[in-house]
């Protein structure tokens, strides 16, 4: 790949660089401003600059954000398996912090609506259902959309 320019300083003086990250982000840029912008390094305006950064700029934030998330389904579902595996009838979640619960307050949410989808989903799948403990308006709204089965200690 040629040697490119990018317009203004990048990044700024004085600041400590990656170099590699910094190789990756310019490589990345330039893809997005060919594939997405549809414009060549030469012809770019800054505007076009701006939109392929933004744009490689927030595949390089979102992908990892969407692989952590992949995996807390998974271990949501794996857990559910292992529970089943050992004999339990009922699977029982934290859908928020309770009363007595460590490191968070009383009715701050624990589990996304999605996570406890992915739990009932496989619980549902094993043949079990789902209580919850919930106490504040976003973490019963949850679990009650989330179609857990019985829903206990819902407090608001």
């Amino acid at each position: 790949m040629p040697n490119q320019t990018f317009p203004g300083n990048f990044p700024a003086p004085g600041q400590p660089i990656d170099e590699l990250a910094l190789a990756e982000i310019k490589s990345a840029i330039l893809v997005k401003l060919r594939l997405a912008v549809g414009k060549d390094a030469g012809m770019a305006t800054r505007r076009d600059w701006y939109k392929a950064a933004a744009l490689a700029l927030r595949d390089r934030i979102v992908h990892p954000w969407l692989i952590t998330e992949k995996q807390s389904y998974d271990e949501g579902r794996k857990r559910v398996r292992e529970l089943r595996k050992y004999g339990a009838q009922v699977i029982k979640i934290c859908a928020t912090g309770g009363v007595f619960s460590r490191n968070t307050e009383p009715g701050q949410q624990q589990l996304s609506l999605e996570e406890m989808q992915a739990i009932v989903a496989e619980a549902h799948m094993q043949g079990l259902k789902v209580a919850a403990h919930a106490h504040g308006a976003s973490g019963i709204r949850d679990a009650i959309r989330g179609q857990l089965n019985p829903r206990q200690m819902l407090t608001f």
